[in-house]
Formats: C-alpha cells, structure tokens, sequence
C-alpha cells in the first residue's frame, strides 16, 4: 500500500521508481483505496524491499511499516505555501 498518491501522473512515477529498483521484475496496481494505491511488486530474489522503497520514491516518506504482511508506505504531506 502505498500513498496518497496525488493523482495518475503521481501514480505512474511512482510505478516507475519502483521497477527501477534493482531485482524488481514487475510492479502491478491491484486496488485504489481513496488515495492510497496497493501495489503488486514482484522480486526476483529477496531483498530489503521497505528499506528501498523508503530512499528511492522521490518523496518524504512518513513511516513504512509491516501491517498484515504488507508492507505499507505513507508519504509525508508536503508542507503548506505561505
């Protein structure tokens, strides 16, 4: 699970971030849950997949945790313009 996700565009970047990491070998959307996405992502071998996801979705991530064996990402909201 991963989100929120801002809209498509967001959405495709993010499936982009993830198929570049190495030893993803497919990445599939399975559900929208309001703006939060849950995400297949298949691996060839076994990897510290939270740790990655954490560094290299090109945005602040709030927590990423295990909850029912998902591992789910939360982004930071980004700070209010003044």
């Amino acid at each position: 699970m991963v989100g929120p996700v801002r809209d498509l565009a967001d959405l495709d970047q993010l499936e982009g971030r993830i198929l570049a990491l190495h030893s993803v070998e497919a990445v599939t959307v399975m559900a929208f849950e309001g703006r939060d996405v849950l995400v297949k992502i298949e691996i060839e071998r076994p990897l510290p997949l939270a740790s990655m996801l954490r560094t290299e979705l090109g945005r602040p991530v709030e927590s990423c945790r295990l909850v029912e064996g998902r591992i789910v990402v939360t982004f930071a909201e980004p700070e209010p313009t003044r």
